[in-house]
């Protein structure tokens, strides 16, 4: 069941990611958080595709550790 919820979350953060940046007010054309003024902020897709492999290692190390312990008869 929690692969299911893990798969949903990575599936779903990039149409989350997308309404919030569809419902972002017009910044002024000098403000530091418009993108076509300061050039150097991320975007919410560079951070998911930085963030993503980490969040498989994660979930990956979680299942292996659960194989662990189910064959050594801890849970």
């Amino acid at each position: 069941m929690s692969i299911l919820a893990f798969v949903i979350v990575v599936m779903s953060g990039p149409l989350i990611g997308g309404t919030f940046e569809d419902t972002m007010p017009d910044l002024s054309a000098t403000s530091e958080w418009n993108t076509s003024y300061n050039t150097d902020i991320p975007t919410g897709a560079q951070i998911w595709e930085q963030t993503i492999p980490f969040l498989i290692v994660c979930a990956i190390v979680i299942i292996a550790g659960l194989i662990i312990a189910i064959v050594k008869g801890i849970a």
